[in-house]
């Protein structure tokens, strides 16, 4: 009996194990008509403006659609976020990859409804992104370490790490219907000395987080081929084929 039991429970370890390790499913695409620009995404409708986003497929038949439902309008709804809905953004960038784990990314962050904080981080933006990033909930403006903490050394991937933990921060705001807008228009130096950026900081990018904004729709979206992005060991020879 003893060995018995042993072993149903040596089949069962087994199978939690096996469940663990199960490969996720692969995500199917289809692709319809101009006419009806839907995509469904395993038995799911994306939202009505991400559907109308026109997309080549042509070198890419798996990919999370999250990637692909993320884009960056220019014009948000005044709906507020959730204090606990904006956190889960900046907790998705905290849980970012960084070289030696320092974790180099700050964030300087405003809401509309302290309206006063908002503006100052309104009036860093160059006037064309202010006109449209006005609408956002929140402002926020990322920085990168310039040093490793455990040693005082260069740390040259602090604003690598920084848009790693931004690149993050997007995708949740995609899975839970919100949006985000990166700018590089923006007065880096007045945002160091408005808000007291260390010189051991590097001011990375601003970004407008919030709702979609009625009648706001993505245009054609087009990215360099693959070809010119990734190469084998000889620089500029295509490693996809």
């Amino acid at each position: 009996m003893g060995i018995q039991r042993r072993n149903a429970r040596s089949a069962v370890l087994a199978k939690q194990r096996s469940a663990r390790l199960r490969v996720p499913r692969r995500i199917e695409f289809t692709r319809r008509s101009s006419n009806s620009p839907e995509r469904l995404t395993e038995g799911r409708r994306v939202p009505q403006a991400a559907r109308r986003i026109q997309r080549d497929m042509s070198e890419t038949t798996e990919l999370s659609p999250l990637i692909f439902d993320r884009w960056s309008p220019r014009g948000f709804s005044d709906r507020p976020i959730d204090p606990g809905t904006l956190r889960s953004l900046f907790e998705a960038a905290r849980w970012a990859a960084s070289c030696f784990n320092e974790q180099p990314w700050r964030f300087v962050v405003a809401e509309k409804s302290d309206p006063a904080a908002f503006e100052r981080i309104l009036g860093t933006l160059v006037p064309q992104n202010q006109a449209w990033a006005k609408t956002a909930w929140a402002l926020a403006i990322s920085a990168g370490k310039k040093t490793f903490t455990h040693n005082g050394a260069p740390d040259r991937f602090g604003l690598h790490d920084a848009g790693a933990a931004l690149a993050n921060l997007m995708i949740q705001a995609t899975a839970i219907g919100l949006y985000v807008h990166a700018m590089g228009g923006f007065d880096a130096a007045k945002a160091r000395a408005e808000f007291g950026i260390p010189e051991d900081f590097e001011v990375g990018a601003a970004f407008a987080i919030g709702y979609l904004g009625e009648g706001q729709v993505p245009g054609e979206r087009t990215r360099r081929a693959l070809a010119d992005q990734a190469f084998g060991v000889e620089w500029g020879k295509a490693y996809f084929s």
